[in-house]
C-alpha cells in the first residue's frame, strides 16, 4: 500500500493531523513568498554541518520531532552548541 492509505494504517489520527496542518502551513508559507519552515530546517542544518556533523544530525532529527518535544530536546545542548546553532540561524535570518 502507498500514500495515504499506509498513513491511515501506520499513524494515529493525531499524528496525521500534525502532519497535514504543517503541511498546509508551509504550502501557504511558500504562497507568501516566504521561506518555508521545512526549507529553513534544510539550509540550517547544511550550515551547522559545515562545522559540527554530529549537532547537524542531533538538529535534523529533533526539527521532525513534535514541537512540544522540540523545545525540551534543545535543552541538553551545551552552550558551545547553542551559540553555533544560534550564529547559524542569524546568518539565515540575515536578508540577502
Amino acid at each position: 500500500m502507498r500514500g495515504g492509505i499506509a498513513r491511515k494504517l501506520a499513524l494515529s489520527p493525531e499524528r496525521r493531523k500534525e502532519i497535514a496542518s504543517f503541511a498546509l502551513w508551509n504550502r501557504r508559507q511558500r504562497q507568501a513568498g516566504k521561506v518555508s519552515d521545512s526549507e529553513f530546517i534544510s539550509k540550517l542544518v547544511h550550515q551547522v554541518r559545515a562545522t559540527d556533523p554530529d549537532l547537524a544530525a542531533f538538529v535534523k532529527k529533533a526539527s521532525s520531532m513534535p514541537f512540544k518535544f522540540q523545545e525540551r530536546i534543545f535543552q541538553i545542548l551545551t552552550p558551545d552548541e547553542r551559540e553555533l546553532i544560534s550564529r547559524a540561524q542569524e546568518t539565515l535570518y540575515k536578508p540577502a
